[in-house]
């Protein structure tokens, strides 16, 4: 199961958060930024309900890895999962497996092509000078690899220009890290680049989109959290 739960605008529903996580919205100095955290890490806790009905939102408590990486500690088992927004979208993925995801709005970037020299590896540099919108190619190159390193539960800890993506004109690139083979696909969704990384031997066949949306109108096959209705579809139905 590869699952990529996606909210094009913030999903508004009363808060369900652990203590930390209201201690950290608090914190920020932008209130959009605080507002869009909450928002994030409620539908974060929404969407594991969806998978694990016995447990309420408001219940779940999470521990993380050494260097950050959030898994489920209680109540009870959960499916593996990974969270990212950039401004008011958010992307959630669950899986059987490790998980990446990554979403990052398309903008202008001052020095991206500095940055994409001290980020990307040679090979995907030279793949980058192939296409045709470079930005949009930086955009991809770093959801993939910030997706990958997130999977594997090591962040930018690792430096990011040693490891490479792949067979980037592929619908599933590769990628060597850390002894294992690890998959990843992108795709557009409302001018905002969404990666998500997995390991060789995932179902990716059958890995799906689900756009959220409010409300609960008649839609074959939706998801539902709450009021939220999320419409499925295959991960690479619009490939960017």
């Amino acid at each position: 199961m590869i699952d990529v739960w996606c909210s094009p605008g913030l999903a508004i529903a009363p808060h369900a958060l652990g203590d930390d996580e209201l201690a950290r919205a608090d914190r920020f100095l932008c209130a959009r930024t605080a507002a869009t955290y909450r928002a994030a890490h409620t539908l974060m806790r929404r969407v594991l309900s969806h998978y694990r009905p016995a447990c309420a939102p408001a219940d779940w408590r999470f521990t993380t890895n050494p260097w950050g990486k959030p898994a489920a500690a209680a109540p009870m088992p959960a499916p593996a999962f990974n969270l990212s927004h950039s401004g008011d979208c958010i992307a959630i993925a669950v899986s059987d497996c490790e998980v990446g995801v990554d979403i990052e709005h398309v903008r202008p970037m001052p020095q991206f092509d500095e940055v994409a020299r001290y980020v990307f590896h040679p090979d995907e540099l030279r793949w980058r000078a192939r296409q045709p919108d470079p930005l949009r190619a930086f955009f991809r190159l770093w959801t993939l690899k910030e997706a990958l390193l997130k999977a594997a539960g090591t962040g930018f800890s690792h430096p990011p220009r040693e490891l490479s993506w792949h067979a980037l004109d592929a619908p599933w690139s590769t990628a060597e890290f850390e002894g294992r083979t690890w998959l990843g696909a992108t795709r557009a969704i409302d001018g905002a680049i969404l990666s998500v990384a997995v390991p060789l031997g995932s179902d990716v066949d059958d890995a799906r989109l689900l756009t959220l949306r409010t409300g609960r109108p008649a839609v074959p096959d939706a998801a539902t959290t709450d009021d939220l209705v999320a419409i499925p579809g295959p991960f690479l139905a619009a490939r960017h």
